[in-house]
């Protein structure tokens, strides 16, 4: 695990603060976010952690204002200090071209198949920095050089299909960089790549952090993934924050039921009854929420008050979490 030490004076980067982000449809409002605070520092490398459907994604699409068109989002989002929440699209789309990128899980759904791999790259390094062709080619190459692209100044025009999946993240994760953005939001950067080619986007994601002093916040329900990588991380489930911490606090001293678990389901060669340990349930319904914990059905912790109350958020920015048992459990 990587960790950054912090003065604890330096304002964030990114702060999010109460965020509930809601979805209008034909069943009813459903709540995929549901009063989710955290922050990202200068530099720093923050994992958002949960199973699918925790609000880990929705969460960084409100912070780029990229929601779907039936969706809403309440609260704050501070970023540098100003609040960014409920600007105007062309201030948004502003934002995300000059400071604050997004990598997305599936590359293949983000690049044009019929258009050549510089003339999509090039294209909007000429319309939003004022480049020629000539240099924004020159810093294209230089940039797929960066991600580790062997023999980019001739590889930079074929298609996407002449890519593996790998390659193609890595693209994706070069032309979010072009724009040398202050964050950048990788969103299961690793997902459907085999083991191998998950570690080269690990590394290559702490390459960059070290190169640019780019603030990485890493969308991902592998917590085995991240363990390299994050200075900090925030579990989340059902649309809420369960813990949150340094990582190392987080991994060698879990407080919510909800981490231990999913600590425990990572598959260790130290086990010596050969099971992988899964989380019995399902996680709620975000069509109805309850009042209480929204781990409570799966808890083998569970008290009354699980049931009946949220669970106030205990602790500090270096270790933080939300149970009603506190360090008793």
């Amino acid at each position: 695990m990587h960790s950054t030490p912090r003065t604890g004076t330096e304002e964030p980067l990114l702060s999010i603060c109460d965020l509930r982000v809601t979805f209008g449809t034909p069943e009813g409002q459903v709540v995929a976010v549901d009063g989710a605070s955290l922050d990202i520092h200068p530099g720093e490398v923050l994992a958002v952690v949960g199973e699918s459907g925790s609000g880990k994604s929705q969460t960084a699409l409100a912070v780029t204002g990229l929601l779907a068109r039936n969706g809403t989002s309440e609260g704050s989002i501070l970023w540098k200090g100003g609040e960014i929440l409920g600007l105007p699209e062309h201030q948004l789309a502003r934002l995300r071209s000059e400071e604050i990128a997004m990598v997305f899980q599936n590359p293949m759904t983000c690049l044009n198949p019929y258009l050549r791999i510089s003339t999509q790259m090039i294209e909007g390094m000429t319309m939003n920095r004022k480049m020629t062709r000539t240099q924004a080619r020159s810093a294209c190459i230089d940039m797929l050089e960066t991600v580790q692209i062997a023999d980019a100044a001739n590889r930079i025009d074929r298609y996407p299909h002449e890519f593996s999946g790998g390659m193609l993240q890595r693209i994706m994760i070069a032309m979010s960089l072009l724009r040398r953005p202050r964050l950048l939001i990788a969103d299961e950067p690793t997902t459907a790549l085999d083991v191998t080619v998950q570690m080269q986007i690990v590394q290559l994601l702490k390459h960059i952090r070290r190169k640019y002093g780019t603030a990485i916040m890493l969308i991902t329900h592998d917590l085995g993934l991240v363990a390299s990588i994050s200075d900090r991380i925030s579990i989340m489930y059902s649309g809420q924050i369960m813990e949150s911490g340094l990582a190392e606090n987080v991994f060698s001293n879990p407080r919510h039921p909800y981490t231990r678990a999913l600590l425990d389901a990572i598959p260790r060669i130290d086990q010596n009854d050969g099971e992988l340990r899964d989380i019995a349930g399902e996680p709620p319904d975000p069509a109805s929420r309850t009042s209480g914990c929204p781990f409570h059905l799966r808890c083998g912790y569970r008290i009354a008050s699980c049931i009946e109350n949220r669970p106030d958020t205990l602790g500090s920015r270096e270790h933080a979490h939300a149970c009603h048992l506190s360090n008793e459990t």
